[in-house]
């Protein structure tokens, strides 16, 4: 090669490497690391001649920056332009928001990581520019810090010159960007205003329809903090949600409305209009909610959550066996009642805790150590009481005056029934909790109203049909043997509380309830009932089985043992994971939750299913909500749930996710996956 042409070859290598290398330089700002957070500039080409700069900004483990309509907790990203050459006007938009709770008050923003894009207009199109972008963002975690960062970028002539939108995250902030409504053939039918706040109601023409259950709703109102509410079908293409506020807002003033799915956001505005009675709340809509809500209630009675609570109704047949017919009635009323009561406790405890800002879900009350603790030791005072080691008896004068109440001991069974059963799910429950839950203090209490009387159907139906006491079993010497036949399902019940103790907080927790219990124990034996050394084996021998069983089926919560397919959920990973083609399978699940127990039998555990999620191309995240954690919490309201099990599988076919059903099949999960991946369902060949 003479030195001619070696001199052209380097020289064209030399251009070829700087021109591939120009892309780059205008493309992306180095990070500007913060405390809290930080930050860093991407610059790309729309493709149609315009520029799209993107904020990318990562935000520490708890801590969150605001969306455009931030409220009284924060404030929204400002950004200036002062210094920039050739730039005319930018715009920042906003992706889809989440919704979490800053210092008791719900706000909308955005955790871990988040890309604002903004638009870029030059003066002159045919020249290039300098961005020089100054960034504000309020930064809150246990305090609020706000941080600026200044970026300056080049951008060319020829917009060629950049990277590609589709190669930076700003492509996929962009697909978050809510568009008009009626692009996705949704309609909003009626805003009106209500006694307690806004009544909203969408009307869904098209496919969309399916991701508006549980959406999150928010209408932003100037100078105050937005609503916030959810979504939830009332029939015929139809979602409502009831936003909440002290006053309604003026009629006639235009609100902009925003509602985010699963893989939907959406923009649209209204007008109020005046609330007209039986409008707003159609009496078709009320009792469809009221008849989901007594089949879900219904469903309790038959769900996996029927076996801890199994003894106690077999025990309470076997005590009224003996009755007259007249007082098995009662006693059913008075279980029956029970129940009722409970279910309105819990709907005012929630309730008050959603006024009070605080996040509510069903069966939250088994995310508490000390309440699974009372909860043993009160099951296992049952449990010794029916082996007969010994007789709980309240004081005599306590006994009398309970006794005019009425049928106190049957009331007390419906109160246990009624809260041992609230780790469980069925169909149909989610939805009536959501509406509850979701809306104003009328739907709280229309929604739990209907459930606890479709829970309490089973009794009212025998203590109000005259006959159907006729069905009930005779008294006789088969009762005795019944009941202790019932201690082996309750120390079942006694292994799963000591599990879920164990895993909470460990086994000195175990150890002090079981003392409490001997404690208890000793203290309401009666005297003139001696122990006797079969007694003290039996009883031995259920501390032993309870507390070698609990050991062995809790443990750490925060080092889980599962199968190697499973790894920790990492809400951030999962868009990483779907954008590099794969699909993910998030489970939600707890150790206290039955339903969740009878999901992973029938289904996830099973080989049609384990051999899915092994693939190279599939990952399985498990979210274990044993404890409270609010990354969990926030996700599992984003899926416009309000309890667990909470399954969903995301892909490149639905990037959104794919929310299953609160009971699976091992079809129901593949068929999921395949949607998620986007490909033609198919169903396992194996019989379920």
């Amino acid at each position: 090669m003479t030195r001619w042409s070696f001199r052209t070859a380097a020289a064209t290598l030399v251009a070829a490497l700087a021109i591939a290398a120009v892309p780059q330089a205008f493309a992306t700002t180095p990070w500007q690391e913060k405390a809290n957070s930080a930050a860093r500039l991407h610059v790309a080409s729309a493709g149609d001649g315009s520029v799209v700069a993107g904020l990318e900004v990562r935000l520490a483990d708890g801590w969150k920056t605001y969306w455009r309509s931030a409220g009284s907790t924060g404030l929204p990203p400002a950004l200036s332009t002062d210094g920039s050459q050739n730039v005319e006007a930018i715009e920042l938009v906003f992706p889809a928001p989440e919704r979490f709770v800053a210092f008791g008050i719900e706000a909308l923003g955005y955790s871990e990581r988040v890309t604002f894009p903004i638009r870029v207009e030059r003066e002159d199109p045919r020249r290039g520019a300098t961005l020089s972008l100054v960034a504000d963002l309020l930064v809150c975690g246990t305090v609020c810090v706000p941080e600026r960062f200044a970026f300056e970028a080049l951008i060319p002539a020829d917009p060629a010159f950049l990277p590609a939108l589709g190669e930076t995250p700003t492509d996929k902030a962009m697909a978050r960007v809510p568009v008009p409504a009626l692009d996705r053939d949704v309609a909003l039918s009626q805003l009106t205003a209500v006694e307690n706040g806004l009544s909203v109601e969408l009307k869904a023409f098209g496919e969309t329809g399916g991701a508006l259950s549980g959406a999150l709703l928010v209408a932003e109102i100037p100078d105050e903090d937005p609503l916030i509410g959810a979504l939830v079908p009332v029939g015929d293409g139809l979602y409502r949600g009831t936003l909440e506020a002290a006053e309604p807002p003026p009629l006639g003033s235009r609100l902009r409305l925003t509602v985010v799915g699963a893989d939907v956001a959406l923009d649209l505005t209204g007008a109020v209009t005046a609330f007209v009675e039986g409008e707003a709340r159609g009496g078709s809509a009320v009792w469809a909610i009221v008849l989901i809500a007594f089949l879900g209630g219904l469903l309790l009675n038959v769900m996996p959550c029927v076996l801890p609570v199994l003894s106690i109704k077999l025990a309470a047949l076997g005590r009224t066996a003996h009755l007259e017919r007249r007082h098995q009635r009662l006693a059913f009323l008075a279980t029956a009642a029970g129940i009722l009561v409970f279910v309105g406790l819990l709907a005012a405890v929630l309730g008050a805790l959603k006024a009070l800002g605080q996040d509510v879900f069903w069966g939250m009350q088994f995310q508490s150590p000390t309440f699974v603790a009372l909860i043993f030791v009160l099951f296992a005072l049952m449990t010794l009481n029916l082996a007969g080691l010994f007789e709980l008896r309240l004081p005599a004068g306590l006994q009398n005056r309970l006794g005019r109440l009425g049928r106190t001991g049957d009331f007390a069974d419906g109160f246990v029934i009624a809260l041992i059963a609230t780790p469980c799910s069925a169909p149909f429950l989610g939805t009536a909790i959501s509406f509850g839950l979701a809306g104003g203090p009328g739907d709280l209490a229309l929604s739990f109203a209907a459930l606890g009387m479709g829970f309490a159907f089973p009794y009212l139906a025998v203590a109000i049909a005259p006959r159907a006491a006729f069905f009930l079993p005779r008294p006789g010497a088969w009762m005795r043997w019944v009941q202790r036949g019932l201690v082996l399902p309750m120390l079942a019940v006694l292994v799963w509380l000591g599990s879920i103790l164990v895993a909470q907080a460990g086994l000195a927790a175990l150890a002090a309830a079981v003392a409490a219990v001997l404690l208890a124990g000793a203290a309401a034996r009666r005297p003139s009932r001696p122990l006797t050394a079969a007694s003290v084996a039996v009883g031995l021998a259920a501390i032993v089985f309870v507390g070698f069983g609990s050991a062995m089926t809790g443990g750490a919560t925060d080092e889980p043992v599962e199968a190697a397919h499973w790894q920790a959920f990492d809400r951030m990973a999962i868009d990483e994971h779907v954008a590099d083609g794969h699909v993910v399978f998030v489970d939600v699940t707890a150790d206290w939750c039955i339903t969740c127990l009878y999901n992973k039998a029938a289904a996830m555990d099973r080989d049609p299913v384990v051999a899915v999620l092994e693939r190279d191309d599939t990952f399985a995240m498990r979210a274990d909500w044993t404890l409270p954690d609010e990354a969990i919490a926030a996700f599992v309201k984003a899926q416009g749930r309000y309890g667990i099990p909470l399954n969903v599988a995301y892909g490149p076919g639905r990037p959104g996710g794919v929310l299953l059903p609160e009971i699976l099949t091992v079809n129901s999960v593949l068929a999921a996956i395949d949607e998620a991946r986007g490909r033609p369902q198919t169903v396992a060949s194996t019989k379920e």
